[in-house]
């Protein structure tokens, strides 16, 4: 079995709005879809990087990899349900249930290409005010 070398760097976080399992469903696919990204690489360069930060307003949880990165012009593309780039092998739906799933949180989902190559996805959620946090 292929896998990753997996570097988590994260700083404490406030706790954020929306589900933990659909926010668990986001970042499950992401680091489901960076892991496909550096498969076919040798494992000395497959890296997946996960980086957990925030601020007042926003946590943002970014993952990327050193794959080949997305496919020129199709940056936005990813996002609309059924499009993949993965062939047989995906049904184009990860990514756009995910944004779904962001934005019904108040967030976003966005990806970028690298400038060393590979891709990022950075998710932002919005921080919960104090006055609804669970004690």
């Amino acid at each position: 079995m292929r896998t990753a070398r997996i570097e988590v760097h994260r700083e404490p976080v406030s706790i954020v709005r929306g589900s933990r399992d659909r926010i668990g469903q986001i970042i499950l696919n992401l680091l489901v879809n960076a892991q496909q990204a550096v498969a076919h690489q040798p494992l000395a360069r497959s890296r997946v990087d996960v980086h957990l930060h925030g601020d007042e307003e926003f946590v943002y949880v970014e993952v990327s990899d050193s794959g080949e990165g997305i496919p020129e012009g199709q940056l936005e593309a990813i996002f609309n349900p059924f499009f993949t780039t993965k062939g047989a092998e995906g049904t184009g739906l990860g990514l756009a249930i995910s944004r779904r799933i962001a934005r019904e949180a108040g967030g976003e989902l966005e990806a970028e290409n690298l400038p060393q190559g590979g891709a990022r996805f950075r998710l932002k959620l919005p921080v919960r005010p104090a006055a609804s946090r669970p004690r």
